[in-house]
């Protein structure tokens, strides 16, 4: 099987094995696209060079470079269309690029692959994107499907990801069809608790495996082998606590200075997760989400690039200030970008509360105040065990009779975890006790933050926009008629509605039309 997901963003910062580039006949690439930089030295004056462009008479989508390491394969293809161009023919341009060969890495099962919403900027179809949506999106899916690969769709707009994510909630059965009602019922439960403002997400270290980034344990190993004790620490899978602070004592002995030495372990494990520019799926889809709140114990980056590509950055915690963002991220192990305050020993765990209750209290008190979804994490983390502790001594006077404090997706039913986390958290798992392939249950989870996405996208930014009228339904036409009919009533009175602010929300969040919310690309 295959599947279609549906983001916010840029494809050009995804983590995929291979992603769509669009251009016409000419060869003629946008200029919104020459500053990528997977396309430098691809491109002569922002066009494709001559044996490419001769190539463009015998066929419409050509490979302009290889998968790299840490970079996908670039395509080309030609979709510079004119308004009298049929819509099936952007969609024939997608079905050949998914159709051609794509290797993939071993960390997924089949390909990922990126494309834009073809057509919309300077393709010709400008004027009528939700007819385009509505031909382009059930083709992709169905197409991804037949050829087993995975296809994201990613609009880098509000309006265009508002309404393909309407046009795939009116038929669940073809988006979504993997998913079993038992699922959906809990990613609808979860999408309302984020369409509200009360969820808040947990990520862990499996976000970012697809990334090619180490778990914990891959990191002790790392480590581990950077001063001789690859031998010693082997395939050890516990204690890895103390491991680490052994590690940290061969650092230390090898330097100046034991401080010395600590600096440059952390610098090290900056260096192992640095070369990671790409944010995985996982990142994106959770990016994606109307959530405001994000606490994560991962050191790399990604997420925060994933939010930024989404053009809904976060303020990161502690060290930047929430004051202009929306939303923010809490890191309470540290970031590689400050990594002299990595926490990575059981003395740091020790000394976190003198050092960082601070934090520990904010994650306290989103327990208690919010939904706390869990993503990638293990739950096994001594720091969080404290932390959860305090919170069911605190709130836990009747635990038969609480709601639990939050959802964790698990790959697969882990007995001991659900006994240990009874009463205060829903463990959800992704595949059966029988289900060893880890790999499919990661491909699931994804899903199902896919539909959860969907689900959880309730503002309607392409409702006032003219280029999305088809796919409005009957009340959807009604309520435009009447919200316009309002601003022409205020206008014709002399009122600004920018003078009103809750109006000019309204408009806003309706997808009143607005010059820098076009994209070109």
């Amino acid at each position: 099987m295959g599947h279609l997901f549906v983001t916010r963003g840029d494809i050009t910062k995804l983590a995929c094995d291979a992603w769509l580039l669009p251009g016409d006949a000419a060869g003629y690439v946008n200029r919104a696209w020459h500053g990528g930089e997977d396309i430098v030295g691809l491109l002569e004056n922002g066009r494709l060079p001559a044996s490419l462009r001769a190539r463009l008479r015998e066929r419409r989508v050509l490979r302009l470079r290889a998968a790299e390491a840490g970079r996908p394969a670039v395509w080309f293809a030609d979709t510079g269309g004119t308004e009298a161009h049929a819509l099936g023919w952007y969609v024939e341009a997608i079905d050949q690029f998914v159709r051609e060969e794509h290797p993939h890495t071993a960390l997924r099962r089949r390909p990922l692959l990126a494309i834009p919403f073809i057509g919309s900027g300077a393709g010709g179809q400008d004027h009528a994107r939700g007819g385009l949506l509505e031909e382009l999106l059930p083709e992709a899916d169905k197409l991804a499907g037949r050829v087993e690969k995975d296809v994201v769709f990613a609009a880098f707009d509000d309006p265009s990801f508002t309404a393909a994510q309407a046009v795939r909630r009116r038929n669940p059965a073809l988006y979504w069809s993997e998913l079993g009602e038992p699922l959906l019922g809990r990613a609808r439960e979860l999408a309302d608790w984020a369409a509200t403002g009360k969820l808040v997400v947990f990520f862990g270290a499996g976000v970012s495996t697809a990334a090619g980034l180490p778990d914990w344990p891959g990191l002790i190993n790392q480590l581990a082998s950077r001063v001789g004790l690859e031998e010693e620490f082997g395939q050890a899978t516990d204690r890895l606590l103390d491991w680490a602070a052994v590690i940290e004592a061969r650092f230390a002995a090898r330097a100046a200075t034991p401080a010395e030495g600590e600096r440059q372990l952390r610098a090290t494990i900056a260096d192992i997760f640095r070369p990671a520019s790409r944010s995985t799926l996982t990142h994106t889809l959770l990016a994606s989400l109307p959530v405001r709140e994000f606490v994560t114990m991962n050191y790399d980056q990604l997420f925060e690039q994933a939010a930024e590509a989404a053009r809904s950055p976060v303020a990161v915690l502690p060290w930047q200030t929430t004051k202009g963002r929306e939303r923010w991220l809490l890191k309470m192990h540290g970031s590689i970008d400050h990594h002299e305050e990595i926490v990575l020993t059981r003395a740091d765990y020790l000394r976190y509360t003198s050092t960082r209750g601070a934090l520990r209290g904010l994650v306290q008190a989103l327990l208690i105040t919010r939904h706390m979804l869990f993503v990638g994490f293990s739950l096994t983390d001594d720091n969080f065990y404290r932390i959860a502790d305090d919170v069911r001594r605190a709130v836990r006077r009747d635990s038969a009779n609480q709601e639990p404090f939050g959802t964790a997706l698990a790959l697969a039913p882990e007995p001991l975890t659900s006994a240990l986390w009874a009463n205060d958290l829903d463990i959800v798992a992704l595949a059966g006790a029988d289900d060893r392939d880890r790999t499919e249950a990661a491909w699931l989870l994804d899903v199902f933050l896919d539909y959860m996405l969907a689900q959880a996208t309730t503002v309607s930014r392409h409702l006032l926009d003219p280029r999305f009228t088809q796919i409005l339904t009957a009340q959807e036409k009604d309520l435009r008629d009447a919200v316009q009919a309002l601003v022409q009533r205020l206008q014709e009175a002399g009122i600004d509605p920018a003078g009103w602010p809750p109006i000019e929300a309204m408009l806003e969040n309706l997808g009143r039309p607005h010059p820098s919310q076009s994209s070109t690309r």
